[in-house]
């Protein structure tokens, strides 16, 4: 057979000669990289059930619609504490869902309180121990303000002095001859 019997791209190569296998790069498979702790998220509904975890872009779609109020009490895999989305926004300077850096986990320590308490008669000696683990919430007090003014305060005690449009010095208690 001649040049005009072989099949589409491979004229010139004689019949009989082996041709050369095209070489085909198959792009890799797209796998979607786990999830960071950092980016898996918990919230507490209205019936202060717990949901999630949830993806930060979940979550991120989840805000844009609107369903997310700023009370909502929420927190990453790395965190031990629930807190407000207010605070979370606060804490990343943006949308705690968005992609970027990521603050440091919230890590609250508790320390526990154990009681021993050895009770003996004279005929028998009791030991009882018990152990209690409590937990006490933050002591938050907010104090009720009257005005919206700002009063300046030294921190040496001096008193501020108000400041007028009308300066008068008539004394010559800094005068110099």
């Amino acid at each position: 057979p001649g040049i005009e019997d072989q099949p589409p791209g491979s004229v010139g190569i004689p019949s009989g000669t082996a041709k050369p296998s095209p070489v085909r790069t198959t792009p890799p498979p797209t796998i979607a990289p786990p999830e960071s702790p950092y980016d898996l998220w918990y919230y507490k509904d209205d019936g202060n059930n717990l949901q999630g975890p949830f993806s930060s872009s979940t979550m991120l779609e989840w805000q844009k619609a609107g369903y997310f109020r700023t009370g909502l009490l929420l927190r990453r895999e790395v965190d031990n504490v629930f807190t407000n989305l207010a605070s979370y926004t606060r804490l990343y300077g943006r949308s705690p869902f968005s992609r970027g850096n990521y603050p440091r986990a919230i890590i609250v320590r508790t320390t526990t309180t154990t009681t021993t308490t050895t009770t003996t008669t004279t005929t028998t000696t009791r030991r009882t121990t018990k152990t209690t683990t409590t937990r006490q919430p933050p002591n938050l007090v907010w104090q009720t303000i009257e005005n919206n003014d700002v009063t300046p305060i030294r921190g040496d005690g001096i008193t501020i002095e108000e400041y007028s449009e009308e300066y008068n010095d008539e004394s010559d208690e800094n005068y110099v001859d």
